[in-house]
This record gives structure tokens, C-alpha cells and sequence, in this order.
């Protein structure tokens, strides 16, 4: 799961920055582009999973539509 959301961000031309589990016992994920960003998480796919929704919000991407 980890991957595939990395792999989405990257598609969209997003670049995230490390990953790390906080003080608080979340995953924090630093987003560095398309803006410098940290979303936190109970997961990490979770966390990346915001990482992304900013990554598509900003391109204006709605993902697939069937």
C-alpha cells in the first residue's frame, strides 16, 4: 500500500520528503513539493494518503472516475 501511494504521488509530480514516527506515536510524512508540507498519520499509508490528497487537491486532479 506504502508503494502504490508513493508511486501516485510521484506520478503526479509531487515529491514527498522523509517519513518518521513522532513524539505523539503518529507517522509524520514531510511533503516537499508542490508545497512544503507535514501530514501525520495513525499509519503510514494513512499519513501518505493525506500527502497525496494535497498532491491532487493542488493539481486539480479528482483521481480515476469511472
Amino acid at each position: 500500500m506504502e508503494d502504490a501511494l508513493c508511486l501516485a504521488i510521484a506520478e503526479r509530480r509531487g515529491y514527498r520528503g522523509d517519513w518518521w514516527i513522532g513524539d505523539d506515536g503518529l507517522w509524520h510524512v514531510e511533503l516537499l513539493r508542490p508545497v512544503r508540507e507535514a501530514f501525520r498519520g495513525a499509519t503510514l499509508a494513512q499519513a501518505l494518503g493525506w500527502c497525496l490528497v494535497a498532491v491532487m487537491g493542488t493539481t486539480g486532479d479528482r483521481g480515476a472516475v469511472a
